[in-house]
């Protein structure tokens, strides 16, 4: 079922726009094309809830950054090998500038005090071991600290103790715990970095900026820069430093060796923004990229776009992982006049990252129409209803209908199995023309003991038997019809489908594991079925009990999820807007989860991992006229405006993503038991008595009068996979053509 992504407080509380921003005509984004990306960086976002995220660091599998999306800042951090966040600065805290991490130790400057009772007017430089989960003070002096740097146990920073408007640079070795005074003179001194024991920085003793070194452990202090200048954002790496020059016509970066004391040829960019080793991380030179460069051998790699008017050019790089300020969800990325930024996110890439699991390429035995058109029934025990149902399904125009097939209510003990329910209803939609997609969850008591049933089973193996069983009994060819696709379990993102579990990187990585195994399963038992992936919910909640979309698809990317499916599930929830409405665009709603076209972000992940062959299946979308629910009152719309909507989604979809949309599968023919105090009633176009609603009867118009996309040929895949059930006499192509003739006579 459709639900909504829980929102935080902070940023539901915008008023609604009272005139709905409508793309039209503006292209969609390259990835949705099927453009693949160019390189084998593959970026994934870490932290996306709505709101501002910005100022990242990152040291191996660790990222942290500053979280605006409360009423008050707060430094998070991420551990990539679990996707789990931690919570850094202490209640009360203010942080006051980007934080830096290496090895197990985060720095950053905060407002707060050593005690509550002790606060200073200035931010002082803070330390969080991540190890041992806590922080202390560095240097608790009066004076304002800032712009700190962390490499090993030598932590640098700029300070103001001397004087509040010219900084001088100090160190602090946390091995030690002692404070080391880097250069402290009568001009201002600005920007530090540090490599081991070489410290580089902005330095104005001759009145204009000059970029100097100093090694530590011999106390040399020498200039980098030939002459004073417009240089700054110096950065330093075992014999390397860079900085942004920009006394030419164009900015570019000044490239230094510390060991040969000459500068080497410099890189052309806006900004350098991190530097391990011989890559460098910075703002390409026409600055609408994040750009890697090999200082070694010149070559260089797209990291990231950067829209227009992104006021933040931010990256890090630590231990081979880079992690940067992106925009993607972001006002700027879908409207780029809208004079609003209120979703910066952060996103990283493993520079080597380990080989992505492999494994057999999925055989893809059918693509459907872009789009074809399908409902979800809710006929089980109600064969009064069934019949009307699908008289009202022809008569629209659905080819496809969806039914929930409970594992529990079929598999009552191991190897059981009772079909009475499910022989009636494939064979009735059989019989209607309809094909069926089964989606198949809920564990019975015998598999999973604790009587949470929307939880996995203990051994995968159990499902993995009863997709065997279910897909051999409605295999093609069969005598009690056939199931034409099956959807591996459904939203297994959200806490509440997964047995109340965490939900986090392992638990995607179980995920993938469950569908591997039943994908086989039923390969086994019918190569023609059509698997698809269970539809993640469209939220923007990220912790434990929920993780975005996004998210969690990158974790199962990650995991080798790319195997073991024929077609991407997807949830498209339109909220109150119209499904062309572009997202981030109405007040309030800065996410791009409130919106239809989410799907389009979707796709673009599916084409970033190689999967763009493959086709997107909504297995869920649709509108709902809940008035007494609050939870779902808040998006309501009238019956003839989700009318309009749905008919507007088809076409938009028949317009813009062809060819890799796949079947659509509108939520919902309604349950004759359902009544006014269950919000599924407002999402159903009939009345649980069959009488028309509005909605219902805008779509039979829309598809009596040729609006609505019709079916144009998807077929199965040719080749043998099909031929051991493909009935006697009959091509694959003669399949096609006749059930094209079929429909097109409805």
């Amino acid at each position: 079922m459709l639900r909504a992504p829980r929102p935080r407080i902070s940023w539901l509380l915008g008023g609604l726009a009272p005139l709905l921003v409508l793309l039209a005509g503006l292209p969609p984004p390259p990835a949705a094309l099927g453009l693949q990306q160019s390189s084998s960086v593959r970026p994934y976002p870490v932290a996306i809830a709505p709101g501002n995220q910005h100022w990242p660091a990152a040291f191996g599998d660790f990222v942290v950054w500053i979280d605006d999306a409360e009423n008050r800042s707060v430094i998070r951090a991420n551990d990539l090998r679990t996707g789990n966040e931690l919570r850094l600065s202490r209640e009360g805290a203010v942080p006051a500038g980007p934080p830096a991490v290496s090895g197990q130790v985060v720095v950053w400057p905060d407002y707060r005090g050593d005690t509550p009772t002790t606060p200073w007017p200035d931010p002082h430089i803070y330390a969080y071991d991540l190890s041992a989960r806590t922080d202390f003070i560095l240097s608790p002096v009066p004076g304002r600290q800032a712009e700190p740097r962390i490499d090993g146990s030598l932590v640098v920073w700029t300070d103001y103790r001397a004087d509040p408007d010219k900084g001088d640079i100090y160190a602090y070795d946390l091995s030690t715990r002692r404070e080391i005074p880097v250069v402290v003179d009568s001009a201002h001194q600005a920007q530090p970095a540090v490599s081991g024991q070489v410290v580089v920085w902005q330095d104005w003793r001759s009145g204009q900026a000059e970029i100097y070194a100093t090694d530590l452990r011999t106390g040399e202090v020498w200039p980098l820069t030939p002459a004073p200048g417009p240089y700054e954002r110096p950065l330093v790496s075992g014999q390397r430093a860079v900085w942004l020059d920009s006394s030419g016509e164009t900015p570019r970066v000044a490239v230094y060796d510390l060991a040969a004391r000459t500068a080497l040829a410099p890189i052309p960019g806006r900004s350098p923004l991190a530097l391990e080793g011989s890559t460098l991380v910075a703002q390409s030179t026409a600055g609408d990229a994040i750009v890697l460069y090999d200082l070694s051998t010149g070559a260089s790699t797209p990291l990231a776009p950067l829209p227009a008017g992104a006021t933040e050019v931010w990256a890090a790089l630590g231990s081979g992982t880079a992690a940067w300020t992106d925009y993607r969800n972001s006002e700027l990325q879908w409207q780029p006049n809208s004079g609003r930024l209120t979703n910066q996110d952060i996103f990283v890439a493993r520079l080597n990252p380990p080989p992505l699991p492999t494994g057999p390429r999925p055989n893809l035995p059918y693509k459907a129409a872009s789009p074809e058109r399908g409902v979800t029934f809710q006929v089980w025990n109600a064969p009064a209803a069934t019949s009307a149902h699908l008289q009202r399904a022809i008569a629209a125009g659905f080819s496809w209908q969806k039914t929930r097939i409970a594992w529990a209510e079929i598999e009552t003990r191991k190897g059981q199995f009772n079909w009475n329910e499910t022989d009636r209803i494939v064979e009735a939609s059989q019989s209607a023309g309809l094909q069926v997609i089964a989606r198949v969850d809920v564990a019975p008591r015998w598999a999973r003991p604790d009587d949470n049933p929307q939880g996995p089973p203990l051994d995968y193996a159990d499902y993995s038997d009863f997709i065997y069983a279910l897909v051999q009994r409605y295999r093609t060819g069969s005598p009690y019809g056939r199931i034409a696709a099956v959807e591996v379990w459904n939203e297994p993102n959200l806490q509440k489908d997964w047995g109340s579990l965490p939900v986090n990187r392992q638990q995607a990585a179980d995920y993938t594991r469950l569908l591997q195994g039943a994908y086989q399963a039923a390969k086994r038992a019918d190569p023609n079925i059509t698997i698809l992936s269970a539809a993640l919910s469209p939220t923007g909640w990220n912790d434990d009990t929920a993780r975005p979309d996004d998210v969690y698809l990158h974790w199962l990317y990650q995991a080798g999820f790319a195997s073991w499916f024929d077609a991407l599930g997807v949830h498209g929830l339109g909220y109150r807007w119209a499904p062309e409405t572009v997202p981030t665009s109405v007040e309030g709603y800065t996410h791009p989860s409130f919106y239809f076209r989410r799907v389009e972000q979707v796709r673009e992940i599916m084409v970033q991992y190689g999967d763009a062959d493959k086709q997107i299946w909504l297995t869920e979308f649709g509108w709902h006229t809940d008035p007494v629910h609050p939870t779902f009152a808040w998006f309501r719309v009238t019956e003839e405006e989700k009318g309009d909507n749905i008919v507007r989604a088809y076409r938009l979809a028949q317009e813009r993503w062809a060819p890799w949309i796949g079947v659509m599968t509108l939520w919902t023919m309604p349950d004759p038991r359902w009544t006014p105090q269950q919000e599924q009633y407002y999402w159903a176009i009939l009345e649980p008595d069959g009488t028309e609603r509005a909605s219902y009867r805008k779509l039979v118009e829309a598809y009596r009068n040729g609006l609505l996309p019709r079916p144009r040929g998807g077929c199965r895949a040719r080749g043998p996979v099909s031929k051991p059930h493909r009935p006697p006499g009959a091509s694959i192509s003669s399949e096609c053509s006749s059930r094209s003739r079929r429909r097109s006579a409805n």
